[in-house]
Formats: structure tokens, sequence, C-alpha cells
């Protein structure tokens, strides 16, 4: 597969179904970036969470998650707080899901990043040691990460673009220049500072401590094992 699009509705589950690709691969770094998340989500973003977290934590040395979500600072949207709450929220119920399973609490190597005004959403997987550019697989568009987008409520559309082929190489790559540039803009210009910190903070106040790694680096590129 090189390009396909994707539904995500009530009746096609397309985007969901092609997050699997992302977790075949036995090592990386998963960079998701979302507009934000919904209401103290339980359903099927901490389900999707969950998958994330358990293949994270499955190889710690050698997977990662970063996480980029915008901050919208208005009476209709999120402060960095209520951003942050909802991120430890959407962790704290993917966590309870998974001790059902097993008494063994998860140790996740996963990075929390806000940018002001960031509204683009995409996922992508990129193997350590590899170029930021020479992604191994991406999905953009309109879904973001809450109940109502990953879950089928909302009509949303969105593009998967892997390396299989030529073709592929090409347009993901091209995919990947747009989008380093405008996470480094968004970080270099609108960055909200200490936000991994302040997501600890929430995930400390819910009653858990020591679940992710330390604070990200300015450099996206930095993120890179």
């Amino acid at each position: 597969m090189t390009v396909k699009f994707l539904s995500q509705s009530p009746s096609a589950h397309e985007t969901t179904d092609a997050l699997r690709a992302f977790l075949a691969h036995d090592k990386g770094t998963i960079l998701l970036l979302t507009g934000g998340f919904g209401s103290y989500e339980s359903g099927t973003s901490a389900s999707e969470m969950l998958s994330l977290m358990e293949w994270a934590a499955a190889k710690p040395k050698q997977r990662k998650i970063v996480i980029l979500v915008g901050v919208f600072e208005n009476k209709d949207t999120d402060s960095v707080t209520q951003a942050a709450r909802k991120l430890a929220y959407l962790m704290i119920n993917a966590e309870k899901t998974y001790l059902q399973k097993t008494d063994e609490r998860m140790d996740i190597p996963m990075v929390f990043m806000a940018v002001n005004k960031w509204h683009a959403k995409a996922i992508a997987l990129f193997e350590p040691g590899k170029d930021f550019y020479d992604a191994k697989c991406a999905i953009f568009g309109s879904t973001n990460f809450s109940d109502s987008a990953l879950g089928g409520a909302n009509f949303e559309l969105d593009l998967f673009m892997d390396n299989q082929s030529p073709e592929g190489i090409t347009l993901l790559r091209s995919l990947m220049l747009k989008l380093k540039a405008l996470v480094d803009e968004g970080l270099k210009n609108q960055k909200v500072r200490n936000f991994h910190k302040t997501v600890e903070e929430q995930i400390a106040a819910l009653g858990r401590k020591g679940m992710c790694t330390p604070d990200a680096p300015d450099d996206i590129g930095k993120l890179i094992p």
C-alpha cells in the first residue's frame, strides 16, 4: 500500500483500522499531533491511547510516543491546564483498562508538548537513527484524538501513506518536510513552556506518579533516539 483515503464515520472506521499499521513496527517514535482532546475521555480514544501506551511500554528503550496538542486560550476552548488535565484523564483511563489484565503499572516513554493555536492533525512513525523526513508511515487529515472522531460519531476524512513504493516515499517525504517546518515554527514561536511538567502534575493529582519520561527539548529533531 502507498496512499489510501480513509473514512471515519458512524459506518466506517478506516482511520482507526489504519492505526494498527503503526503498532506493527518493532521500534521507533510515534509522533501524534492533535488540535485537542475531548472532555475527559474514557471511550474509544482511551482504548486507542492504551494501544499506543502498551506498544511503547513493551520496549521502552526502542519505542517512544511524542504528543503535541493545540491550546486555544478563549472561553470555548481549552486552557493550558484544561488541555493537560484532559490528557492526564485520558492516560489514567487507558491505564485503568490495562490494570484489569495485570497488576503491573506501566512505565511509558512519552513526551508531551503544546503549541498555542495548533490545529493540524497527523500521526507519523519514524525509526531510531533515521532522519525525521524518512518516516515509515503517516496519517493526516481531519480526525482529532477524541471519542467523537475516533469513535465514529463525526464524519472525518484522512489520508494514509507509507514508504512501500517509490511514489509513497516521495509523497511521505514531502509531507514530513512540511510537517517538520510547521512544528518547528510552532515550537519556536508559540510553544507552551513546561507543558510536559504540567501533564505530569495533573497525572500525579489523580494519584499516579512516575508514568512518563522527562520534559521534551525545543527541537523536535532531538526527539529521535
